[in-house]
């Protein structure tokens, strides 16, 4: 057991990881922008690049968890992750200047070998970017073994942290696409924001030790509790989530490309379509955090409000065009009303979508995490699992599904694949209801995704 910091400190601590997520995707977008200066700003190049990102995190979810489960001082693991996450990003800008000309070195050797081109860019990129990585992808997991006080906990706080670290992660977005990027380069920008990982750290750490001194326990103590829990039901969550993380990266590409033909593909209408999915994830999150304790049915209905989404944006997009016409004449063809003009419609698109696929992970938290005990690797396992099924969209989108069957399909594959696991889920007995109604509509999907 653990004393807590003092209930007032939580305030202290959620602002904390709101700015730790605007930290991740400010490195995100200036190290795409590194990797392009060395492999080229082609698509394939930053998909490859993402996915090397994601494997750090999903690497340090999967190992930091079961690792929080044993720490006494869970806050000050946090701190001492996020002091390593800014030393270690601080040295990135410099590690890709020094590997350019092995990358160059070995690249010719490579061309005549199927993907040869591609794995040593993925294995390049992997070198440098898995230290930081690896420690981002721990934060969540170490933080929820903090909060969390009893199983019954599990979806609320989850919820609660996963909806501030992307809120966050918006935030960046717009952050390094308008000031940190165009005004301090990307050199300067890596070594300012690496500061604020290091005073994220190094307050974290001061909080545990002054909660530690004081010996507080405004909080509620943790307590070792479980309840009920099955095999199967967990093998279910699993592959669910990690369905839900392939086809949200598989939409957003594909979302992407299509929203691209409207309203431009510059680095502005780029940071709008992430950020609105991002915002969309975030209130998902948000929302589950209302609801009562999750289970099988739940997780269902939101992989269902998914795929029923994907419906929603193929008929969208084809009034799209005139959407946007018209909130441009409304508003004047000034910078800030195209903007805005944009956003409204990609929210307007990729809202309903996003906020289901933002309510699947802290509900599924709840299913899997039965054991308070391990509940650092039940939610490192729940992340890890979710951003190993992203990496496989983002490289499936864009290396097969996209240049195969084009974006259109590709949203019907993904429609496909949510539908199918949504009825698995919905036929479950776990989950089960009579009359099942959405278990019907969810086959009534597939078949429609199917004859498409």
């Amino acid at each position: 057991m653990y004393n807590r910091a003092p209930m007032k400190s939580f305030r202290i601590l959620y602002l904390i990881f709101f700015l730790s997520g605007a930290t991740g995707l400010v490195y995100e977008v200036i190290w795409v922008r590194l990797t392009g200066l060395v492999f080229g700003n082609t698509s394939h190049a930053i998909s490859v690049v993402l996915g090397a990102f994601m494997a750090g995190l999903a690497l340090g979810s999967w190992w930091l968890g079961r690792k929080a489960d044993h720490v006494e001082n869970p806050l000050k693991f946090y701190g001492v992750l996020e002091i390593g996450i800014g030393i270690s990003a601080a040295l990135v800008p410099f590690a890709f200047r020094s590997l350019e000309s092995v990358y160059w070195a070995l690249a010719p050797s490579l061309d005549n070998i199927p993907a040869g081109n591609g794995l040593l860019r993925f294995l390049t990129s992997f070198a440098i970017l898995i230290v930081p990585t690896f420690l981002m992808g721990g934060t969540l997991p170490v933080l929820a073994r903090f909060f969390t006080a009893a199983v019954q906990e599990v979806q609320r706080k989850v919820g609660v942290l996963y909806a501030l670290n992307t809120f966050g992660a918006a935030c960046g977005t717009l952050a390094a696409a308008l000031y940190f990027v165009p005004y301090l380069g990307n050199t300067r920008s890596t070594l300012l924001i690496a500061v604020v990982n290091i005073l994220i750290g190094v307050s974290a750490i001061l909080m545990s030790r002054r909660a530690a001194l004081s010996g507080s326990t405004e909080a509620p103590v943790a307590v070792f509790t479980e309840s009920r829990g099955s095999a199967t039901t967990d093998k279910l969550v699993l592959v669910s989530l990690a369905m839900s993380g392939f086809v949200s990266m598989v939409y957003e590409v594909a979302w992407s490309r299509a929203l691209t033909a409207m309203i431009g593909s510059s680095t502005y209408a780029f940071s709008i379509m992430l950020v609105t999915f991002l915002v969309g994830i975030a209130l998902g999150s948000s929302i589950a955090v209302k609801w009562r304790s999750a289970g099988l049915r739940l997780l269902g209905m939101t992989q269902l409000g998914i795929a029923a989404g994907a419906v929603v944006f193929l008929v969208g997009y084809l009034i799209a065009p005139y959407i946007l016409l018209g909130l441009l004449k409304a508003l004047s063809y000034t910078f800030p009303a195209v903007m805005t003009s944009q956003f409204l419609l990609c929210a307007s698109l990729m809202i309903f979508p996003t906020v289901c696929m933002g309510a699947a992970l802290p509900v599924a938290s709840q299913i899997y995490s039965n054991k308070l005990k391990v509940l650092g690797r039940s939610v490192g396992n729940i992340y890890s699992v979710n951003t190993l099924g992203a990496i496989a969209g983002s490289l499936a989108a864009g290396f097969v599904l996209v240049p195969l069957l084009g974006t259109e399909r590709t949203i019907l594959a993904g429609l496909f694949v949510n539908s199918a696991v949504a009825a698995l889920i919905l036929s479950a007995p776990g989950a089960e209801r009579r009359p099942n109604l959405a278990k019907w509509v969810a086959l009534g999907l597939l078949v429609v995704a199917t004859l498409s």
